[in-house]
């Protein structure tokens, strides 16, 4: 089990908010991410990192933002939101492998911080390291599993 404790900055994002369920959950992400990014790019935001998905319900249907880190405040349109991904401490599992074996990250994450009596400081967010495009092995693709600690 890959674990580790981060520090790290306040990170401005800009998003779009969305109800999807598991089955669903690719499909949405398709659609938002790459919308997302275009319209930053046409406002003259800049990627700052990989795209992030936030999940503000655990369960389904899944409640998420789905965005990117930019490099400042940046005003990509109406239908974009802005806001920051917290600073502070982050728990951090590094999940190498398919999507379908990001629940069970989750779920180890979790019971790491139980087992360590720390406590969540608001939603987690998952960094999708790797781009499938670009790597089509699913058994290589890298995701980080973040949750913010109080």
């Amino acid at each position: 089990m890959a674990i580790d404790v981060r520090q790290a900055g306040e990170q401005p994002v800009v998003y779009q908010t969305a109800a999807t369920t598991r089955a669903d959950f690719g499909a949405a992400l398709g659609k938002i991410l790459p919308y997302v990014w275009g319209r930053t790019e046409e406002h003259g935001g800049h990627p700052a990192g990989p795209p992030f998905v936030r999940f503000l319900t655990d369960e389904e249907p899944f409640e998420i933002e789905a965005g990117l880190p930019v490099e400042g405040p940046v005003d990509a349109g109406p239908d974009i939101e802005t806001g920051n991904l917290p600073g502070g401490r982050h728990a951090v599992y590094t999940h190498v492998g398919a999507y379908d074996g990001l629940p069970e990250a989750w779920a180890q994450l979790k019971a790491w911080l139980t087992e360590r009596n720390e406590t969540p400081a608001g939603p987690g967010w998952e960094v999708y390291l790797s781009d499938p495009g670009a790597e089509p092995d699913p058994a290589k693709w890298v995701t980080e599993v973040v949750i913010p600690l109080a």
